[in-house]
């Protein structure tokens, strides 16, 4: 009896936390590029980036992810803790737009703000997403 009251717990628990963070909403680079204001706080996965230690320069991010587009990602915080490894490791001295296989990642963040830049990959002008994590799965 005492176990199954210890598993509804953990279920209620699972269950009130998925219910704060909001449904993902699953997207494609284009989409987030082509109306970037409309996705503002919510939580979104795009299926592949790939991923950076280090940041573009002046936005204080710890990290960055690009896409197939001309959509970047930066963040200050990167997990769970093995990606972040796997990341720190082997993804730390590439550049942002080497896109290597071994750092592609679904990424999964919700948009705090967002800016046009022609810093990150000149002379083209890309989107930067700006946000405090990203969750990766390898």
């Amino acid at each position: 009896m005492r176990i199954y009251a210890i598993l509804v717990l953990m279920v209620l628990t699972i269950v009130a936390a998925m219910a704060q963070t909001g449904p993902v909403k699953r997207i494609t680079w284009s989409e987030l590029a082509a109306d970037p204001g409309r996705y503002m706080g919510q939580q979104l996965e795009i299926v592949a980036a790939y991923c950076v230690q280090g940041g573009v320069s002046g936005t204080g991010a710890g990290y960055q992810c690009s896409t197939d587009g001309d959509v970047y990602i930066a963040a200050s915080v990167l997990s769970p803790a093995s990606a972040k490894k796997k990341v720190d490791a082997n993804c730390g001295g590439l550049d942002l737009i080497e896109r290597s296989s071994f750092c592609r990642a679904r990424v999964r963040f919700t948009p705090s703000s967002f800016e046009k830049s022609n810093d990150i990959d000149p002379p083209k002008t890309v989107l930067l997403v700006n946000t405090a994590e990203v969750y990766l799965t390898f």
